[in-house]
């Protein structure tokens, strides 16, 4: 089994912003119960945007366009157990269809209104900068957020 620890972790999350809304993917494990962006782990081997691409579709069943990138950050666990890198894409729906996935830690995805995501246990909790990117039609160039953990 592979250690964790000896290695960062790659996780490409797409945002995709409609009509005042973020779709996000809800997830439920062990006694947890939280959002996140669609999307997850690049594969050896794989481009960003095949991650990008891959994920979606299992997670919601939607075809992406994958557009330009907004935010990194970075998640260490405690104790440096654990390091991801986050890359965050925007992103818009091409086609597909909604499904809900099949891996049992994930309940199902929605689009959630940008005026209640505040309220959503989100990770990594990046929350007031995709408000406030979204409030400015995501004009920015990429930022680097930093080192997140809650």
């Amino acid at each position: 089994m592979i250690d964790k620890k000896e290695f960062v972790r790659v996780r490409i999350g797409v945002l995709i912003y409609e009509r005042d809304s973020i779709l996000l993917v809800h997830h439920k494990k062990d006694d947890r119960d939280y959002w996140l962006l669609p999307g997850g782990g690049l594969e050896a081997g794989e481009s960003i945007e095949e991650c990008a691409k891959r994920e979606l579709i299992e997670e919601t069943g939607y075809e992406i366009r994958l557009g330009k990138l907004i935010f990194t950050s970075e998640t260490l666990y405690p104790g440096r157990k654990r390091h991801i890198v986050h890359m965050n894409f925007l992103a818009s729906i091409i086609g597909g269809t909604p499904q809900t996935p099949s891996e049992e830690r994930i309940a199902g995805h929605e689009f959630v209104a940008l005026q209640k995501f505040g309220d959503y246990t989100f990770y990594p909790n990046i929350k007031k900068e995709i408000i406030q990117a979204a409030r400015n039609n995501f004009e920015q160039g990429a930022q680097h957020l930093g080192l997140r953990w809650e």
